[in-house]
């Protein structure tokens, strides 16, 4: 009998109706909008961020650090929802665009599949998350992970290679029609999953979880966020949020870059002590409470980058 996911049962079920009010240009594949297919790229990109969230979220709800509760990891489920929702419909209210292609349909439906498996995990009582998760770990594994947490790892890690693919068969279909922000929408999500999984490779190196393994991933994330805002800084859609000529829009994107700027510069001061061997300088609250703020600023610059984008689309 094939698994259906809750998620999925809710969707198909508000689909229905939300179809029934999608516009005919977004509804005809033939005519893709640039704009929205931009955003529909754009969500598939914020989801792998949202993936890596409740990644992160759950080994600091096993392990009681960071005053997280099961209800957080509900609401980041309920968020995942959502956008697969509109992933999977489109939103006119949002000018989202419902998948333009067969195969950008298909891919959804895959991911789905995806995170009704991982879904399940997330929202178990501590009873059924460790029989659920007992039954995909092979038996020589759990004496060295008696919480799951490479489970839930592993698989949150299968959901977000599939929302890679699927965001890179939107940007393709975005780069037909000659949209110039195409790239741009390519990197959504980009930061703010890596700056999750920082978060996290230092919390299991605090746990003392594969110590010398999340210590090199940390290097190489800490590495490929310095190069990735580097580029961002210099990108044509931040470079033309912030020109002077746009008055009081540019110096309000101009200082949340800023701001973005001096916070990845403290989360990286944490993430260097930790790859230094100086596990005791961390302290987990300060580091979470650094990378909160640091994620909520890079969500403002994505609205406010989108909004940019758009004005130039009707310029």
């Amino acid at each position: 009998m094939t698994h259906v996911s809750p998620a999925r049962v809710l969707r198909s079920a508000l689909a229905v109706s939300l179809a029934l009010s999608v516009s005919p240009m977004n509804a005809r594949a033939e005519d893709p909008i640039p704009f929205e297919i931009g955003l529909s790229a754009r969500e598939a990109g914020h989801v792998r961020a949202l993936f890596e969230r409740l990644s992160k979220e759950n080994i600091l709800y096993q392990f009681h650090l960071g005053d997280i509760t099961k209800q957080r990891m509900q609401e980041t489920a309920s968020q995942i929802d959502r956008v697969l929702e509109t992933l999977e419909t489109g939103s006119p209210a949002y000018s989202i665009a419902p998948p333009v292609t067969q195969e950008i349909r298909d891919q959804v439906h895959v991911l789905d599949g995806h995170w009704g498996r991982l879904r399940r995990l997330a929202l178990a009582s501590p009873y059924d998350y460790l029989r659920y998760s007992s039954d995909l770990m092979p038996k020589r594994s759990r004496q060295g992970d008696p919480f799951s947490i490479r489970v839930f790892d592993d698989m949150a890690a299968d959901a977000i290679r599939e929302a890679d693919a699927l965001q890179s068969l939107i940007v393709a279909e975005c780069k037909k029609t000659g949209y110039e922000f195409c790239d741009a929408a390519s990197q959504s999500g980009f930061f703010n999953m890596h700056i999750q999984r920082i978060a996290k490779e230092l919390v299991f190196v605090y746990a003392g979880i594969d110590v010398d393994e999340n210590v090199a991933e940390l290097r190489a994330n800490r590495d490929r966020l310095d190069a990735s805002l580097k580029a961002l800084g210099s990108s044509p859609i931040l470079t033309g949020a912030i020109a002077p000529s746009r008055g009081r829009s540019a110096s309000f994107v101009g200082a949340l870059w800023d701001s973005i700027q001096e916070g990845w510069a403290r989360l990286r001061l944490e993430a260097d002590v930790v790859i230094e061997g100086r596990v005791d300088g961390l302290d987990v609250r300060r580091m979470l409470k650094v990378q909160r703020e640091l994620v909520d600023e890079l969500d403002r610059l994505r609205a406010a980058l989108s909004r940019y984008a758009e004005a130039k689309l009707e310029a």
